[in-house]
């Protein structure tokens, strides 16, 4: 019996062990130690640097998710700070994979890129699901074959 009850310990050590390693506790609190602002799968920081409007290109896109919990999961256009609908835009003679503009109270606010997010589950899915349908078919469309090639030798 004491077998047993050490074997189970020993379980439930590791399980616990596994459950506080993989806590995304210390990721999202890095994540908010700054505003940020998420355009097309890419995290910007927003600093306070402010651009001339005369910089200022076309609107690029807009917040869409406001991320008011760092245990959300962000996909889309979001920010931690700004409100739905807040607008990003392009500026002038720099890409858009180093900065974009955030239009605050009528100024626009420099944002620096800062990570991408491209392996959130949101970017990753549009294109596994593809992959996993045509995959899907090949073993299908394979079965098939060595259905039909099993008969055929059965009538032989």
């Amino acid at each position: 019996m004491d077998e047993s009850s050490d074997h189970y310990k020993k379980i439930f050590v590791t399980m616990l062990l596994l459950f506080l390693l993989s806590s995304p506790i210390a990721i999202y609190a890095a994540e908010w130690a700054y505003s940020f602002v998420i355009y097309n799968g890419n995290v910007y920081q927003v600093t306070d640097e402010k651009i001339e409007q005369f910089l200022i290109k076309e609107l690029i896109g807009e917040v869409s998710r406001y991320a008011n919990e760092p245990s959300d999961e962000y996909h889309g256009n979001a920010s931690n700070i700004y409100p739905i609908v807040t607008g990003y835009y392009k500026i002038d003679a720099i890409s858009v994979k180093k900065a974009i503009a955030v239009k605050v109270d009528g100024e626009f606010i420099k944002a620096e890129y800062e990570r991408s997010l491209l392996l959130h589950w949101g970017n990753v899915v549009q294109y596994t699901i593809p992959i996993i349908f045509l995959s899907l078919l090949i073993v299908l469309y394979r079965f098939r074959e060595n259905i039909k090639k099993a008969y055929k030798e059965s009538l032989s």
